[in-house]
């Protein structure tokens, strides 16, 4: 039997079919090696699936492998570039310090609080740069300061102040939860603080493996990979693997190059493509089976869930070119617009 339907967005059709399929191996008692699982275009959907199978409790294998840049650690490893070369904006800080594998502490161990940081960084201008943060955070400080001594010293109180002793108390709380804030963002623009100059190949490796290690993303993907009871343990491990050599390779480059000093902006482009080009093979075939659509077809299964066919994207449509007609085009090379409209629907009815 089929059973179409519709959803909102991409993420509420990836969830829809997790709980579909949580049900048939739960419910039906369907086995997970019988389902499969494909998308119009899988490279839009894999790192929602990465991320909401799991959530499910659902193993699941890629079979063509999942590509670096899909995986949690890139997350990581892009917000951390984005946030020096975004000159340590709001956002950019917000998005790195709320992923789950970062943990951050003032210089004597006070974990940073991402709730205390954002309340108080909402309030503020515009902010960026290591200096305007750092300076935010003492002038709001000595300000707290003045205004503790002066209820202290039985100074005028506005009249705004219903309750005098408990507005002298939040002072207090207010003052010390920003001294561990401070000592945690010098901790975090230190190790970061290297991506700020032109670096040689050598040394932007060495800078992301020491952030990494500052922001305890290592530590973080043990524990999660032995907290975790589903297929993405061995995901998190293997990223952290196939990174590192990745980085290795990255630096194995012939000697001019290695002399040679790029910004962070040119690095970071080149560790992007390489990160999208550099796939992690599953260790073990178990679970739910990932393909792409082409692949969806090949072999026989019990149940298949085919997303992402969204009207005008899959089958494309055909569209006549207003500048060349066929012969033109293929002339030129290109693809025939009619032969790729065909193929889309060739696929479309074998899947």
């Amino acid at each position: 039997s089929i059973d179409i339907g519709s959803r909102d967005d991409r993420l509420d059709e990836t969830v829809h079919i997790a709980r579909q399929i949580r049900h048939l191996y739960s419910e039906q008692g369907a086995a997970l090696a019988s389902i499969r699982i494909t998308f119009a275009d899988l490279n839009h959907y894999l790192p929602l699936v990465c991320e909401v199978l799991p959530q499910h409790g659902i193993p699941f294998y890629c079979a063509r492998g999942i590509a670096l840049s899909a995986t949690p650690l890139s997350k990581v490893v892009n917000a951390i570039l984005d946030a020096a070369l975004e000159n340590y904006s709001r956002r950019s800080l917000l998005r790195l310090l709320s992923l789950p594998w970062i943990s951050l502490s003032s210089t004597d161990g006070t974990p940073f609080s991402l709730e205390i940081f954002d309340a108080w960084a909402r309030n503020l201008p515009p902010t960026e740069g290591r200096g305007g943060w750092l300076q935010a955070v003492d002038r709001r400080s000595a300000y707290l300061e003045r205004e503790r001594e002066n209820m202290r010293n039985g100074g005028p109180v506005s009249e705004e102040i219903d309750d005098p002793q408990q507005w002298c108390q939040d002072l207090e709380d207010d003052l010390e939860a920003l001294r561990p804030l401070r000592g945690a963002l010098e901790n975090l623009f230190a190790a970061l603080r290297p991506f700020e100059r032109t670096l040689s190949i050598d040394a932007f490796r060495d800078a992301l493996h020491s952030a990494l290690v500052a922001l305890a993303v290592p530590q973080n993907i043990r524990q999660h990979a032995g907290d975790s009871a589903v297929g993405e343990s061995s995901l998190a491990g293997q990223s952290h693997r196939h990174f590192g050599q990745l980085l290795d390779d990255f630096s194995a480059t012939g000697p001019a190059l290695k002399r040679s000093r790029w910004s962070t902006r040119e690095l970071s482009s080149l560790l992007r493509a390489a990160m999208a080009c550099t796939f992690i093979k599953p260790d073990r075939r178990a679970g739910v089976e990932l393909v792409d659509l082409r692949a969806s077809c090949s072999t026989p299964c019990e149940f298949l869930f085919l997303g992402g066919l969204n009207e005008g994207e899959f089958p494309r449509p055909f569209k006549s070119d207003l500048f060349f007609d066929e012969a033109q085009r293929h002339a030129l090379h290109l693809d025939s617009s009619e032969n790729s409209a065909a193929s889309d629907r060739l696929l479309f009815y074998q899947t």
